[in-house]
């Protein structure tokens, strides 16, 4: 059923307002265009089989970002995000096999609207209603926005669908329900929480064509509201060994996943990631942030790379600087102070279900009890053969992972 947003008097004021917006938008954008890559495997492509160069020289060295088109519709970490005057809307960076299930499970718990993969069909039709208008729809505990935001096809389809008018009104709406409960004030606005969560694996695709760019959606909201649009980016890591281990035994039992590999059941983990046959994930969060999607990422020739360019140190490099100025780091080690900052961070602990939310949330990394989305499997441990193979072909992602827990310790100053 659709969700009742806001009472039906109000929808005159509303049309006003998404029309207007909707002008000034299709004029600054009616040139854009997307790319449309086949797919995206959830065990990511073969990407880098070398021997990783010396780390980043020191601490010292400006790691500033040289802002692009893209990159622009994100507010910097190191910002105020929770000054009076801002509007934050979540982008949760989803790592496979790194408390995603559980994370969604905390935002359907809080009662946000979930933007993320498998929805537009509902009822397990993937293709129905792609063409339909957008909406909020409840299903089950659940509600959800009518697109599938994981897939580079299913972004392009929300994006010509307007995703990005859509957030926007629906902040709109939220403002004068607020304003109209005496939550908010014109003469001292408090900070409006964004009730939505985007998901998706394809940073690079989301932050270009479904985040409000900071121009539009701002100038709209400060003469509406006084408001500005910004941006958090979070991200939950999990170490890139337990993660390799905990997707080899997951693709074994998960028949609803198009990787489903039954056949793996009679292969040991140390044979697979020795086979010349097999295709297993490299460096996948090296690629998926810096490589996937990146149209300002050129090859030596000059030419833009495709979906299918190997990682280099200059990626990891990059990827680093993402890390450190645009990311909120969660780890999956460390759950419960990761949820704290998320709450702080986002506004959701003022959200009458946080405490209990939180609560159970943040009890081990796969959610709570520990089975979200999870199979019990055996221990990998450090130094044993596994581990090292798996260690050596995602080279890039270890060393991306020890910046994250740098970051992470970093960040604790903002909280």
């Amino acid at each position: 059923m659709e969700f009742p947003i806001i009472k039906t008097f109000h929808w005159i004021v509303v049309y006003s307002l998404v029309a207007l917006f909707l002008f000034v938008a299709k004029t600054s954008s009616q040139d854009s265009t997307i790319g449309s890559p086949s797919g995206v495997s959830i065990l990511g492509k073969e990407t880098q089989n070398g021997s990783v160069r010396q780390v980043l020289a020191s601490k010292e060295e400006d790691t500033t970002i040289e802002t692009t088109t893209a990159l622009s519709a994100l507010t910097s970490i190191w910002k105020n995000t929770t000054e009076k005057s801002s509007i934050l809307l979540p982008l949760y960076w989803h790592i496979p096999k790194s408390g995603g299930t559980a994370m969604k499970q905390l935002a359907q718990c809080l009662g946000l609207i979930n933007i993320h993969q498998g929805v537009v069909g509902i009822a397990g039709n993937a293709a129905a209603g792609i063409d339909d208008p957008l909406k909020i729809v409840q299903h089950g505990p659940s509600f959800l926005v009518n697109v599938d935001i994981s897939n580079p096809a299913g972004i392009r389809n929300a994006y010509q669908r307007g995703l990005r008018d859509f957030l926007i009104s629906n902040i709109l709406l939220q403002q004068q329900q607020e304003q109209e409960q005496d939550q908010w004030s014109t003469t001292s606005p408090l900070q409006t929480i964004s009730k939505t969560m985007m998901a998706t694996p394809l940073f690079q695709d989301a932050v270009q064509y479904l985040l409000p760019s900071s121009s539009s959606a701002s100038s709209l909201l400060s003469n509406q509201t006084r408001f500005q649009m910004k941006t958090l980016v979070f991200a939950l890591f999990r170490h890139p060994v337990e993660r390799a281990v905990s997707l080899f035994y997951y693709l074994q039992h998960a028949d609803w996943e198009p990787t489903y590999r039954p056949d793996l059941v009679h292969t040991t983990l140390l044979e697979f990631y020795t086979s010349p046959t097999e295709r297993f994930e490299r460096n996948w969060m090296t690629y998926y942030l810096a490589v996937y999607g990146r149209t300002d990422r050129l090859k030596t020739n000059g030419t833009t790379t495709t979906s299918s360019a190997a990682v280099t140190r200059e990626d990891l490099d990059y990827a680093k600087r993402i890390l450190d100025e645009y990311m909120l780091v969660a780890l999956t080690d460390h759950m419960a102070e990761s949820l704290r900052r998320l709450g702080i961070s986002l506004q959701w602990r003022t959200l009458p279900m946080w405490s209990q939310c939180q609560n159970q949330y943040s009890g081990s990394k796969s959610g709570a009890g520990g089975a979200a989305n999870a199979f019990a499997h055996p221990r990998v441990l450090p130094d044993s053969p596994e581990w090292k193979i798996i260690a050596e072909v995602n080279a890039y992602d270890m060393e991306l992972y020890e910046y994250a827990l740098q970051v992470f310790h970093k960040q604790s100053v903002l909280f």
